[in-house]
C-alpha cells in the first residue's frame, strides 16, 4: 500500500545543468516514479512550488542567478513549520562544511555528484516514506482534534441550550410501572418512531413481548438477565445492547433507568431514557481501525521507534528497536533511556526538547554499542519529537532512528573512489548508455587537450583534433568502446 503512495509523490528537480535534469528523470521514471518536474532556473522555484506542490525536491547548490542556499531559504519562509517536505541535496562539492551548511539550511539528506542510480532511488524512497508517514500522522491527529472540536462544542451547547437538545437528540424517554409488572409502560416519547419505527402507542400495547422481539437476538438473554434484576432489587439499570429497527437497521441503545419509590418507600415509577449510540459505536469501530493501522506501521516499519515519558523512561518500542539491541520489546518499558544508553550531551538534548516543546533533528550520528563492541561503531539519522497534551505541555516523545551506516560507508568508499580517478594518470571517463559523455578525469584533459565542459554532454565524435593526430584518437576511442562507435 505505502509502495503505491510513493510512485505517485511529486518530485521536483531543479539543477541548472539540464543534463543533470535529463539523468534524474531517466532514473526516476526506470525505477517507478513518473511524476516529476524539472527546473533550471532557481528563480522559478518558488513559484513552481506554489502550484505543484512536491513531495520531494532534488536541489542543486551552485547554480547562477540564486543558488541552493538562497532557493532552501526561500522556501523556509513559504513552508509551515509542521510540514515536513524533504530536500535532498545534489552537489559535486562533497566538503563536511559543504553538508553542514546544506543540512542546516534545510536540507534533510545529501547526495555527491557524480551520482550513483542506486543512492539516488535509495535515498529517495527513504525520505518520501519519511514524509508519507509523518503526513499518515499528522493527518490522524488531525482527525482526532477534530473529533475533540466536535465533543468539546457539544458539551458547551449543552450547557447553554440543554432543554433544545433534549429534544432534538435521538433518546427515547420512557415510564414503566412496576406495580402492574416488568415492562409495563405508561409513557414513551415520539423519539422512539424515529429510531425504531415503532410508534408509541404499538409500544405501550406491546409491552414486554414487543421489547424483548426488538432486542437484537444475540443481545436479548442477557439483557433480560439484567433488566430483571433492575426490577426485582429496584437498583438502577443501566445498560448497552442492540435493538432491530423495523427497517432491518442495528441500533445501538444506552438504557438507563432508577426507580421512584412512593411515600411507603414501595416502587412507584420508573423512569428511563434510551440514548442512541450507534454513530458513537460506529466512530468507536472506525477509531480502532485506525489505531490498529498505526500500530501495524508502528511495529512493522524498518524505521526504529520509541514512546518515552518526559522524564526519558520507555513507555514502548516496535519490534525494529527491539531487534537492534538483541532484545524484546517487552524488556524496554519502566526502563529509563540514560540507563541502557549513558550520553550527557543526548540528556541535554532531550531534556531541552521537554522544556521548550521543539523537536530535534541529527544526522549521521555516531553511535558505538557497549554491550556489542564487535559491531564496531554505527552511524544513525534520528529525531525526537514531543508529544504535547492540550495544555501544550509536553507528555511524552517521540524517537525515530534510521540506521546509515551502510550509506556512511558507501559514501566514504564513493569519495574515495572519487579521489582515485582523479588522481589516476590514466584517462577514465563515464558515459551513459547513448555513449554521451558525462565524467571526465584531469588526466583525459591532460592527454586529449579537451576539457571537462568541452567533453561532458558530447559523444566521442567530438575528438576530431586535440594534442595528437586523428589516428591517435581513434584507437584510443576504439579501446575504450570495446570496438562500439557512436557517430
Amino acid at each position: 500500500m505505502l509502495e503505491g503512495i510513493l510512485t505517485n509523490a511529486r518530485i521536483l528537480i531543479v539543477d541548472d545543468q539540464k543534463v543533470n535534469n535529463i539523468l534524474l528523470e531517466t532514473i526516476l521514471e526506470q525505477n517507478g516514479y513518473p511524476h516529476f518536474k524539472s527546473l533550471t532556473d532557481s528563480r522559478q522555484v518558488l513559484e513552481t512550488y506554489a502550484e505543484y506542490q512536491p513531495d520531494l525536491i532534488l536541489l542543486d547548490l551552485m547554480m547562477p542567478y540564486l543558488d541552493g542556499f538562497a532557493v532552501m531559504e526561500q522556501l523556509s519562509s513559504v513552508i509551515p513549520a509542521d510540514t515536513y517536505l524533504p530536500i535532498l541535496v545534489l552537489t559535486a562539492d562533497a566538503t563536511p562544511e559543504a553538508k553542514r551548511r546544506a543540512l542546516s539550511s534545510g536540507a534533510k539528506d545529501f547526495l555527491t555528484k557524480p551520482l550513483d542510480a542506486v543512492e539516488v532511488i535509495l535515498r529517495v524512497k527513504n525520505l518520501l516514506e519519511a514524509r508519507f508517514l509523518h503526513l499518515q500522522m499528522q493527518n490522524q491527529n488531525q482527525i482526532l482534534e477534530e473529533q475533540v472540536r466536535k465533543r468539546t462544542a457539544q458539551l458547551a451547547e449543552s450547557e447553554t441550550k440543554h432543554r433544545i437538545l433534549i429534544e432534538q437528540i435521538p433518546a427515547i424517554t420512557y415510564i414503566d410501572n412496576p406495580v402492574i409488572g416488568p415492562g409495563e409502560t405508561q409513557f414513551v416519547s415520539r423519539q422512539i418512531e424515529g429510531i425504531l419505527g415503532i410508534t408509541p402507542k404499538e409500544w405501550i400495547e406491546g409491552g414486554i413481548d414487543l421489547w424483548l422481539q426488538t432486542i437484537h437476538p444475540e443481545d436479548r438473554k442477557r439483557t433480560l438477565a439484567e433488566y430483571m434484576r433492575h426490577y426485582q432489587s429496584g437498583e438502577p439499570f443501566n445498560f448497552e445492547y442492540r435493538f432491530v429497527a423495523r427497517d432491518g437497521r442495528t441500533i445501538w441503545i444506552r438504557d438507563t433507568a432508577s426507580v421512584l419509590r412512593d411515600e411507603a418507600g414501595k416502587p412507584s415509577q420508573i423512569h428511563g431514557i434510551m440514548l442512541d449510540l450507534t454513530e458513537r459505536k460506529l466512530a468507536e469501530e472506525a477509531l480502532q481501525a485506525t489505531t490498529q493501522l498505526m500500530e501495524t506501521i508502528f511495529d512493522n516499519t524498518h524505521i526504529l521507534l520509541a514512546y518515552l515519558d518526559p522524564q526519558f523512561n520507555f513507555v514502548r518500542v516496535n519490534h525494529a528497536y527491539a531487534a537492534a539491541d538483541e532484545r524484546e520489546p517487552s524488556f524496554f518499558p519502566n526502563h529509563n533511556h540514560f540507563d541502557l544508553y549513558p550520553d550527557e550531551e543526548n540528556r541535554k538534548i532531550f531534556q531541552k526538547v521537554v522544556d521548550t516543546g521543539e523537536a530535534h533533528f541529527a544526522y549521521a550520528k555516531p553511535f558505538k554499542y557497549a554491550e556489542h563492541p564487535e559491531r564496531g561503531e554505527t552511524y544513525w539519522d534520528w529525531s525526537l519529537a514531543p508529544i504535547k497534551g492540550a495544555d501544550g505541555k509536553v507528555k511524552g516523545l517521540t524517537l525515530a532512528l534510521l540506521n546509515v551506516t551502510e550509506r556512511i560507508k558507501a559514501e566514504e568508499t564513493l569519495r574515495l573512489q572519487s579521489a582515485a580517478m582523479n588522481a589516476a594518470d590514466n584517462i577514465i571517463l563515464i558515459t551513459d548508455e547513448r555513449g554521451v559523455i558525462q565524467w571526465v578525469n584531469p588526466a583525459f584533459t591532460t592527454q586529449t587537450g579537451y576539457s571537462a565542459a568541452e567533453a561532458i554532454g558530447q559523444k566521442p565524435s567530438i575528438l576530431k583534433s586535440g594534442m595528437h593526430d586523428a589516428a591517435f584518437y581513434k584507437d584510443m576511442w576504439h579501446t575504450i568502446l570495446a570496438g562500439q562507435t557512436w557517430e
